[in-house]
């Protein structure tokens, strides 16, 4: 039996986002939710980060999509977006401040090295400590926007919004 990996590496990281992305294959993003598009794109020019959050299979994931397709359709180039969804399975056991740092490195050597670029990281509660790691890329960084998506109570609490603020 193997050991369990300690790592993943880069590669890994862009062969497993790939499939989620535009800039890796076409996404299917559904019937367009017209009403939260237009409260996304109201806070999008906002400094903060920018949080979807609602009970399990709601549809935040789709909304995010969405997004992201209609900013490529106003033109944004695809590799300037990157969805990453927490839940993936290879990510699983590397589920800390560690993998978003990684993720974000892998994407910008490999995908988007310089320009502007929208993030989406779904299902955000799943990592510990997150709001500090979106908190200081949107400070030392404005080359992104980030959108988090969550289920989890936690997201909903006053207090997540005052540390994005």
């Amino acid at each position: 039996m193997n050991p369990p990996k300690e790592e993943i590496n880069k590669e890994e990281i862009i062969n497993t986002l790939a499939p989620l992305n535009f800039w890796g294959k076409e996404q299917e993003t559904g019937i367009s939710r017209d009403r939260y598009l237009q409260e996304l794109s109201k806070r999008y020019n906002m400094k903060e980060a920018i949080a979807i959050v609602g009970i399990r299979r709601v549809g935040k994931s789709t909304i995010a999509k969405q997004f992201l397709a209609n900013k490529i359709k106003q033109g944004l180039e695809k590799n300037q977006t990157l969805y990453v969804n927490l839940e993936e399975p290879a990510f699983a056991p590397f589920l800390n401040l560690k993998l978003l740092d990684k993720i974000y490195d892998a994407y910008r050597e490999i995908i988007n090295p310089e320009k502007f670029a929208v993030i989406v990281l779904d299902e955000i509660q799943n990592i510990p400590q997150w709001e500090k790691w979106v908190r200081m890329q949107m400070e030392k960084n404005e080359k992104i926007k980030i959108i988090v998506t969550g289920s989890s109570s936690k997201l909903l609490s006053s207090e997540y919004s005052t540390v994005l603020s």
